[in-house]
């Protein structure tokens, strides 16, 4: 049964998302994707994934969902191999995953309905879920009738829907205008706040990456690794003005010299 909590209290501390993946290596062919890369994150922790293209974040994250075998090393999830995909790992994508012939409303209801839930319990987790990301009033529209930001938040409330204790995001507000992409980063520390899921967030974007989670790993490219693993201790919450704490820009400007360091490669190589 899904256990919607709406606080991060003491009483709320998650129990379950505790991730450990240990010396993974993965080869496409004869090149080498991911190199002995490892890093174990805490149940309800948000972490960001940053890397030049080309890196291996997606790669990284398709194997924590399942969806990429690894060559070597294991990946665990709450102390349990990580064999294929499954309902404690939640992806959103880049762009939406919506049935467009459904309703909103049906489609956060989609993967209770398929786990075979009581009528009324689908209903209230749907409704919850409504309200959570702000989507109430366009419970009986089609995704074709949203904004771009509103599909995707639509999108985050489906995959929460089946309860995951890992939310897996690759870079998930990409494809939207500056403005709704601030105002999705929003969004997203609200639900998180309010579901405290341990979350691996894809980027390319070092602002996104700070304003967002508590803890970066840089990973560098040829082969993929984790080139540094960084704590963003600047205090929650984070208004815009944050941009100018000197704190905030001296981990900007360590990523992005991490970063620019390792895609000069590409241009030496």
């Amino acid at each position: 049964m899904m256990q919607l909590r709406i606080d991060r209290g003491e009483s709320a501390a998650p129990v379950r998302g505790r991730l450990a993946v240990d010396r993974v290596s993965i080869r496409f062919g004869t090149a080498l994707a991911l190199s002995e890369l490892s890093f174990a994150l805490a149940p309800g922790s948000f972490m960001a994934l940053l890397g030049p293209s080309g890196c291996g974040k997606s790669t990284l994250l398709n194997a924590i969902a399942g969806f990429q075998p690894v060559e070597t090393g294991t990946i665990q999830l709450d102390g349990t191999a990580v064999t294929g995909p499954g309902a404690d790992r939640g992806v959103v994508f880049q762009q939406p995953w919506l049935f467009p012939w459904m309703t909103v409303r049906d489609n956060i209801a989609y993967g209770p309905r398929m786990r075979g839930l009581p009528r009324a319990e689908i209903a209230a987790q749907a409704d919850t879920l409504l309200k959570v990301v702000g989507l109430a009033h366009a419970a009986l529209k089609y995704p074709q009738q949203l904004s771009g930001g509103m599909q995707q938040r639509a999108a985050i409330a489906r995959v929460l829907a089946n309860d995951p204790a890992v939310l897996l995001m690759d870079e998930p507000f990409a494809a939207l205008d500056a403005q709704t992409r601030s105002m999705m980063q929003a969004y997203l520390l609200e639900v998180w706040s309010k579901l405290p899921k341990t979350i691996v967030f894809v980027t390319h974007d070092i602002d996104e990456a700070l304003l967002l989670s508590d803890r970066i790993i840089v990973m560098g490219t040829q082969p993929g690794r984790v080139i540094a693993d960084l704590a963003n201790l600047l205090p929650r919450p984070r208004p815009a003005e944050i941009a100018f704490d000197s704190h905030y820009l001296d981990l900007k400007k360590q990523c992005f010299d991490l970063i620019r360091a390792e895609t000069l490669k590409s241009f030496t190589s």
